[in-house]
């Protein structure tokens, strides 16, 4: 990373030049940083050790945020959304983690962005209580 870093700012002094240099300078390093988050990308969803490590931690951390808490079965009605469905089941406790929860059970009827395809069923963590 740091050697990362050095080739950025030594880039960025050269860059300094006008003109045709630092449009070149520009165009190389918006390449270099473009190739290197394609590079990421393919390394954590193609490489199979790689993915199945990151879902293995994932199901860690999903497997401990359930510790204290049961899974329950919601139907979504019309203007529901996911904040106010974990709200309900877990009140009083901060609900991030627990969004995360809710997708990872549920990855086609939770969006990414947390949206809720209504008239359906959805598994929730509600507390045990």
């Amino acid at each position: 990373m740091k050697s990362i870093i050095s080739a950025v700012a030594i880039l960025l002094l050269i860059a300094q030049f006008s003109g045709i240099e630092s449009l070149l300078i520009s165009n190389i390093l918006t390449t270099y940083v473009h190739s290197l988050s394609n590079i990421v990308e393919y390394i954590t969803t193609d490489v199979e050790v790689v993915s199945n490590f990151l879902e293995s931690r994932n199901e860690d951390r999903i497997n401990g945020l359930l510790e204290d808490k049961v899974l329950i079965t919601h139907f979504v009605t019309s203007g529901e959304n996911l904040n106010s469905i974990l709200n309900k089941y877990n009140p009083d406790e901060d609900i991030s983690d627990l969004r995360d929860v809710a997708v990872f059970y549920n990855p086609d009827a939770i969006s990414s962005d947390y949206s809720i395809i209504a008239n359906t069923y959805i598994i929730v963590p509600a507390s045990n209580n």
